[in-house]
């Protein structure tokens, strides 16, 4: 998939600069000074975001914004407005803009709302294609299979993706336990939310906790900002736990809390915070031996096979 295309409208020069240099990274980005300039950029190129100032010359940015959305209605648009012009904001949001962020801008909330769309973006043409794949005969997704148990093995993803149950998916390695998890989550009422992965046998246990539940400015040496972890990020959506018999024994005590409570704390925080997910996790290890072996909770095992699913060779 190509890099998206950010389309930056904003009357002062040095913002657009300065926005330049912090998405040139992960983003293709035009600049533009005014709202006629986005309106023909709109027309020529496949924008997928607008970032643009409420306050424009010429033509002011709630004109702007109905026109591109006139144009193109799946162009997601961010407004930025004053710090003390709210209600112009809240109005944008009603015309259609998909957030807003108010100047001097915060990069870290800046970044999190943009990634938060494309990550959508991404979403949305994984779950059109997965949707159309559903149609052939016995294939979900990228999954194609003939044998009666395969067929067993879809009519319980369908079951299960109508609830917001855990759910354990087991089998050897290539079996295609991660595509069975995104078009669980594909066919839900998630399904055009986040799908998070997180390869638990990958990250190093050392960094693990943040990744998971994020961290305060200060946390530990090297925390020089606040970082959303991946279950604060995937609020709202699925969070696909890959490898899960390798969590150590302290963060399967953090799972089980999440499962229980729904609330995470961020490493170095006091406060709760509230997260509505859902989790899969996958293994490829025999977890009743490990719970015998004493290698994994017991309790934590029965929250994530709510509903089990085995993926056969």
């Amino acid at each position: 998939m190509r890099r998206p295309i950010v389309l930056i409208v904003d009357d002062e020069s040095s913002v657009r600069e300065t926005l330049e240099i912090l998405l040139k990274s992960d983003y293709e980005t035009v600049s533009v000074s005014n709202g006629m300039e986005a309106v023909e950029v709109v027309k020529t190129l496949p924008v997928d975001l607008v970032l643009m100032d409420i306050n424009l010359p010429l033509m002011d940015g709630f004109e702007t914004l109905k026109m591109i959305r006139a144009i193109n209605a799946d162009t997601g648009v961010v407004a930025i407005s004053a710090s003390n012009s709210a209600s112009k904001a809240v109005q944008a949001l009603k015309m259609g803009a998909y957030d807003y962020i108010t100047k001097p801008f915060d990069t870290d909330d800046l970044i999190t709302k943009l990634k938060r769309y494309t990550d959508r973006l991404v979403l949305k043409k994984e779950v059109s294609y997965l949707r159309e794949e559903l149609k052939e005969k016995l294939g979900y997704g990228e999954i194609i299979g003939k044998t009666l148990v395969m067929g067993r093995v879809f009519e319980l993803m369908k079951k299960v993706s109508r609830s917001t149950s855990s759910v354990l998916i087991t089998g050897e390695s290539g079996t295609g336990k991660e595509l069975v998890a995104r078009a669980i989550h594909a066919m839900s009422d998630r399904g055009e939310r986040a799908f998070v992965v997180v390869n638990c046998g990958a990250i190093p246990p050392d960094i693990m906790e943040s990744e998971l539940f994020g961290h305060e400015k200060g946390a530990f040496t090297g925390a020089h900002a606040r970082k959303i972890g991946k279950f604060e990020y995937a609020d709202s959506g699925t969070v696909f736990l890959d490898e899960v018999a390798t969590l150590s024994m302290a963060l399967q005590v953090k799972l089980l809390r999440v499962l229980q409570e729904k609330t995470i704390e961020r490493v170095g925080g006091n406060r709760e915070i509230k997260v509505d997910i859902r989790v899969i996790a996958a293994t490829n290890v025999d977890l009743d031996e490990a719970v015998k072996g004493g290698r994994f909770r017991d309790d934590l095992y029965y929250r994530l096979k709510v509903v089990p699913i085995d993926v056969p060779l």
